[in-house]
């Protein structure tokens, strides 16, 4: 098993998946996905079929935006 899938965080998220949908399941990819563009040619997918989580701090709230790997998020 590889040890990514042994860290408690990793675990928690996986319980959840588990309590959410029994066929959902955590994929450890053998190459990067820094980037959507990586994580596209890892899955041999397109980019569009990827989604970036980006994270803001709105001053004293956190925002998460789910942008396509395709698109480009402006801060304006």
């Amino acid at each position: 098993m590889n040890e990514l899938l042994n860290k408690e965080s990793v675990k928690r998220v996986n319980k959840s998946l588990k309590e959410f949908d029994a066929n959902l399941e955590i994929l450890v990819l053998d190459t990067t996905a820094r980037t959507a563009k990586d994580a596209a040619n890892s899955l041999q997918c397109e980019l569009g079929a990827i989604v970036k989580s980006l994270v803001f701090r709105a001053e004293n709230d956190f925002l998460i935006c789910l942008v396509a790997g395709d698109k480009r998020c402006s801060l304006n």
